[in-house]
């Protein structure tokens, strides 16, 4: 996990609520980026971080704020657009499948943005993109 992080330009989280934060499992997968502090630049800098939060009721911004701050405190950039899905149990079939066309949607932007924001990184060094003169079919 830490050679993918370290080789990573950008990464999406993602976590469910638990009891207003992360899960136990995702708080101890950051913790082992510890091991990235001896990085020519330090842990995640100028790495892109998506955040994602499922909940089964809607405060699933409680779990976002603090995938914000660990994004913050190793170092990264949190692009603006955030999706807490609420009552992940209706969207999801039998099969497993998302059936919410609404969250797929908002999924796929998430997606857009941390690519661009990505690109902008490693083209400049900042991650001010101009959404607009962007040309997503051809990248």
């Amino acid at each position: 996990m830490i050679e993918t992080v370290r080789e990573a330009d950008a990464m999406i989280w993602c976590s469910p609520l638990y009891h207003g934060s992360v899960s136990g499992s995702f708080k101890n997968a950051i913790d082992w980026l510890e091991l990235l502090n001896k990085n020519a630049k330090g842990y995640l800098s100028n790495k892109i971080v998506g955040l994602i939060s499922t909940a089964g009721g809607t405060q699933g911004l409680q779990d976002i704020n603090t995938m914000e701050f660990m994004v913050r405190a190793l170092r990264a950039w949190a692009v603006p657009l955030v999706i807490p899905v609420a009552q992940t149990w209706k969207i999801f079939d039998e099969q497993g499948k998302l059936k919410d066309e609404s969250i797929r949607n908002s999924l796929e932007q998430l997606g857009k943005e941390v690519f661009l924001a990505a690109r902008q990184m490693a083209k400049t060094g900042t991650c001010d993109y101009d959404k607009a003169t962007i040309d997503y079919a051809s990248k």
